[in-house]
């Protein structure tokens, strides 16, 4: 969820749900729903060896995300340069 709402947020999705509660709130809210799925995997019952991969994965989540805002950012002869095309 958190991808999504910062993807239309930094997008100015005109379907965003931002619209319609602010974005400061919708800001919040989509940190908050990131933060929920650490927590969930800090207090899962899943393995000692489970967990630090699960929270390599929303690490990694996270980092390409907003990797592929800067690129979105970025003209296309960056996005080419580096080999990198993200939507």
């Amino acid at each position: 969820m958190s991808i999504i709402h910062i993807d239309d947020l930094l997008d100015e999705d005109p379907r965003g749900l931002y619209h319609d509660i602010g974005t400061p709130a919708f800001a919040n809210m989509a940190v908050g729903f990131q933060a929920a799925g650490i927590e969930a995997n800090a207090w899962s019952t899943a393995s000692k060896n489970i967990k630090p991969a699960i929270f390599r994965r929303l690490s990694m989540m996270a980092l390409t995300r907003a990797f592929g805002q800067y690129l979105d950012s970025q003209n296309l002869s960056m996005r080419l340069h580096i080999g990198v095309w993200a939507n």
